[in-house]
């Protein structure tokens, strides 16, 4: 799974490299598009355990380092991007923890006449 993954990630930026060649792109742009390549690929790696448990009723025997690929991740960049869209905390373990979903969604209005 993981030569997959890093060769999904190795397209996707290496795709990106191309269209900028010929597309003026902004840099926040490129910067946000390239976080998300990292994302997906870092998703799909988190998510690849849950699946082969799924799949092959069986946990997934995964080398001692096979999480090592998060260090490969922009914290810093993450951090921006988490305090900016608290959203991304809740499906991001090295944010810091999970905020409950009711933190990503707006409060509903209560009824009238109802108690806080």
């Amino acid at each position: 799974m993981r030569h997959l993954a890093d060769a999904f990630r190795q397209q996707q930026h290496a795709f990106l490299a191309r269209y900028q060649v010929t597309n003026a792109l902004p840099s926040a742009f490129q910067r946000q598009a390239a976080l998300d390549i990292d994302l997906e690929w870092a998703r799909l790696l988190l998510d690849y355990p849950g699946y082969h448990r799924t799949v092959a009723k069986q946990a997934a025997i995964l080398p001692a380092e096979y999480y090592d690929f998060l260090r490969q991740l922009p914290r810093q960049q993450l951090d921006e991007q988490v305090t900016r869209e608290p959203c991304y905390a809740c499906s991001l373990p090295m944010a810091g923890g999970c905020y409950p979903m009711a933190h990503c969604a707006p409060t509903p209005p209560k009824p009238p006449g109802s108690m806080p």
